[in-house]
């Protein structure tokens, strides 16, 4: 109630500075309203007031005309017509929101190197109020290769026990970072795995370091090591799920521009190298069917179907059905879900 209150306080009466400062981070919950009251002889400038009360003598006649008079009447159409509170945090938010992601996404391009991505990773979790971060590809960090990604501020014990001995794979929020779509708090993550003793112990070490709490972004590309974003050390759940929306943006958009400073450019994507009869032969290919099951099932001879696939084999550069599916699923034109019915 207190930040609808001030949130409106500021579109009515707030200068173009302080709206532009203060209505965003109030629309998006970083910061809440309060109300401070100061009492008479509190010891305050206050104290020195002094309140009179005078009779007045009520007149209907002139209420009535103020009521009725031009002025008052606009004034009460203005209020009937002002959108609730809820309605107006909800634009607030939406334009909150998107000036920020826009702030995220413009100061994440402008990053010409590692060191200065390194400085606006640390500005971000500032920003958020978690310590511990961790811009990383899920793969062998101890010796540097074009395309890993590895920046990070996490406590020491936790570095030695993920990076020096190459547990990443073993790795509870690494792990758990496989399962899941968006950014998701630790609380969610940890529901999602059957965490045994070593996963256990893991995490109680990790709270010992004030890893108490965080959010973890994961961050995919095909045919790339599979990475992650994750700031950590929040002070309560709630904390963190307030951030979820700006961590998910910076992390997705941080994570691919830190992949692209750290290797070569990425090749322009050429055009589509199968015709619509051999992608539907790798795929029933892919299923397991024989060539003679596959002409049956499409209508065709046994004859064309070798055929389309020793063309899409040359198309790829590629000898056996088994690289050309692989390749075809790396080039995009092939979904994994159209070969296995995942569960």
């Amino acid at each position: 109630m207190l930040t609808v209150g001030a949130i409106e306080a500021l579109m009515h009466h707030g200068t173009p500075g302080q709206q532009a400062a203060y209505l965003p981070r109030l629309a998006t919950g970083a910061w809440t309203g309060t109300m401070n009251l100061s009492e008479l002889q509190a010891g305050s400038d206050a104290g020195a007031l002094k309140i009179t009360a005078k009779p007045q003598v009520m007149k209907v006649a002139s209420e009535r005309s103020a009521v009725n008079s031009p002025t008052r009447r606009a004034e009460m159409g203005r209020h009937r017509g002002r959108r609730s509170g809820m309605a107006l945090r909800r634009e607030l938010w939406r334009a909150g929101a998107c000036e920020l992601s826009h702030d995220i996404i413009e100061s994440i391009r402008k990053v010409g190197d590692l060191p200065a991505m390194r400085s606006l990773v640390s500005d971000f979790s500032n920003f958020i109020g978690a310590p511990w971060w961790a811009l990383i590809t899920h793969e062998d960090l101890r010796e540097w290769r074009p395309g890993m990604v590895d920046i990070r501020n996490y406590p020491e014990g936790a570095s030695r026990r993920i990076i020096d001995k190459c547990r990443f794979r073993r790795d509870v929020v690494m792990r758990g970072s496989l399962l899941i779509e968006t950014a998701a708090t630790w609380t969610e993550l940890f529901k999602r795995l059957t965490l045994d003793q070593a996963d256990r112990i893991a995490i109680e070490l990790g709270w010992r370091e004030n890893l108490i709490e965080g959010v973890t972004v994961p961050c995919a590309k095909l045919g790339f090591c599979f990475g992650s974003c994750t700031f950590a050390g929040f002070a309560n759940t709630r904390r963190a799920e307030l951030a979820l929306g700006p961590t998910q943006t910076f992390g997705v958009f941080a994570f691919q521009r830190a992949r692209q400073l750290s290797g070569p450019p990425a090749p322009i994507a050429p055009p589509s190298r199968l015709r619509p009869g051999q992608r539907d032969c790798i795929v029933l290919s892919g299923r397991g069917f024989l060539n003679k099951e596959i002409a049956y099932r499409l209508g065709l001879t046994e004859r064309t179907v070798e055929s389309y696939m020793r063309d899409a084999c040359r198309a790829y550069g590629v000898r056996t059905a088994k690289e050309l599916r692989v390749a075809a699923v790396l080039a995009g034109e092939i979904g994994i879900d159209e070969i296995y019915q995942l569960p």
